[in-house]
């Protein structure tokens, strides 16, 4: 079976976001709060509270290329997309995880 890579919005402190792609996000989670070895320069500066955003792909080339976009994106427009999610999981959560 072949591991999912994700695409992942991390919100940090002073409410900024950090943008980035994993196949663990755990591990990657405890490299940026600096609990184990790897974290980005960016987040030992503005440090990682939790993720708010996470995709799942099948691997690394479409994750980079999906990162690449959130990049461009204004932080008004990740906070609409981060926005739109939690209300998708919330008000269509039933039908949603019947998929």
């Amino acid at each position: 079976m072949q591991k999912l890579w994700f695409t992942y919005i991390l919100l940090c402190e002073k409410d900024k976001y950090y943008i980035g792609v994993t196949n663990d996000l755990s591990k990657r989670l405890n490299q940026h709060k600096g609990l184990i070895l790897g974290g980005a320069k960016y987040t030992k500066a503005n440090k990682p509270i939790d993720f708010v955003y996470i995709e799942p792909h099948i691997n690394k080339s479409i994750c980079q290329k999906r990162e690449y976009v959130l990049k461009q994106k204004t932080k008004k427009q990740k906070s609409k997309l981060i926005e739109d999610c939690i209300f998708l999981n919330l008000k269509d959560k039933n039908e949603y995880w019947k998929l």
